[in-house]
């Protein structure tokens, strides 16, 4: 769909001393990261859309670009609408280009018809950012025999489903690793779509909020602030609790299983608990599944990163910690068995 748009330079007087300075500070780039070294590259030759595909393929690419700008501009029906239109399937994530979401969806439909054959039914995890989800998600497709995919566009907090996309994994023989929130139009979607558990899991909010900025900050080269971990802890971390929070108390079509990234990562024993709590969930809804023996288990090694529960501390001065505690609900530190 898309290519290098190096035919641009063809016209300029000074075409190879420009190519060559682009391609000696890619180089240059590459030595720290390889990453860093394709994204300035793409960004100083620039990209177009291949000349082969005909307006039929770029009316479904443009309804599939328009779906996720306007997911970033928080108008989820609109999203909603042109993701409809583009006929892209749920995949497992990222704003991939139209042709990379194409493949990427087929595959895991795929997949998840092999799934359904086998009468596995849907879970849909919604979970906090840096909670474990990763290895939460791959351990449980590993144990089920599903794909991972996703339900929603956007970005945290503000993850919006996709009814399209839901009601075709609603059918089961999937698992998400998604970290959509309770906001309006998710609920309507979930209760519209007749999903009756979210699994949610969570971790202790101040702990994720540093690893997110940590994480963040690392792949932009810039340093992490305490002003930084506050802003994110209490304009993403805490509204997207309190939402779910309300829902699972107000919600009479969905119920919400809380799920603590503590017991996911403590131990086998404690992760086949959680693995077991999530079965003994979904029974009900899939008399015809065969569960799967959870005697030998362990976390996935998918995006986790090992440390101390404590290691946010280092990071967040007295009075910052002293302000984060105090912006906690009761229910989550009680959860959570958190301390100030």
């Amino acid at each position: 769909m898309l290519e290098l748009d190096l035919l641009r330079f063809e016209e300029e007087a000074d075409r190879d001393a420009q190519l060559r300075s682009i391609a000696t500070t890619a180089r240059t780039l590459a030595s720290r990261s390889n990453r860093e070294a394709n994204n300035f590259l793409m960004r100083a030759i620039g990209l177009r859309a291949l000349p082969t595909r005909n307006e039929e393929y770029y009316d479904l690419a443009l309804n599939y670009s328009l779906a996720l700008t306007y997911a970033f501009l928080d108008e989820p029906g609109m999203a909603s609408e042109h993701l409809e239109r583009s006929g892209i399937l749920p995949y497992d994530g990222g704003d991939l280009i139209f042709s990379e979401a194409q493949h990427r969806g087929l595959e895991i439909a795929a997949k998840q018809e092999a799934s359904l054959e086998a009468k596995v039914p849907a879970v849909f995890l919604a979970s906090m950012p840096r909670s474990a989800s990763a290895a939460l998600s791959s351990t449980i497709s590993e144990h089920f025999g599903c794909p991972i995919v996703r339900a929603s566009l956007g970005r945290f907090s503000n993850y919006y489903l996709v009814p399209f996309w839901v009601r075709r994994l609603s059918r089961g023989g999937c698992v998400l690793h998604d970290h959509f929130g309770a906001e309006r139009f998710n609920r309507e979607v979930l209760a519209d779509c007749g999903i009756r558990n979210v699994f949610l899991l969570i971790r202790d909010p101040r702990a994720a909020a540093a690893s997110y900025v940590t994480l963040d900050q690392k792949h932009n080269g810039k340093a992490v602030s305490e002003e930084l971990i506050l802003n994110v802890f209490e304009t993403m971390y805490l509204p997207w609790l309190t939402q779910w929070q309300e829902y699972a108390v107000s919600s009479n079509d969905v119920r919400v299983i809380w799920l603590r990234s503590q017991d996911v990562t403590a131990g086998n024993d404690s992760l086949r608990a959680v693995m077991e709590q999530i079965v003994m969930s979904l029974a009900p809804t899939a008399p015809d599944w065969r569960p799967p023996d959870f005697s030998t288990i362990s976390l996935a090694e998918a995006n986790f990163v090992s440390g101390t529960s404590d290691g946010w501390r280092q990071l967040v001065s007295k009075s910052g910690q002293e302000r984060m505690w105090s912006r906690i609900p009761v229910l989550f530190r009680d959860m959570l068995e958190l301390t100030p």
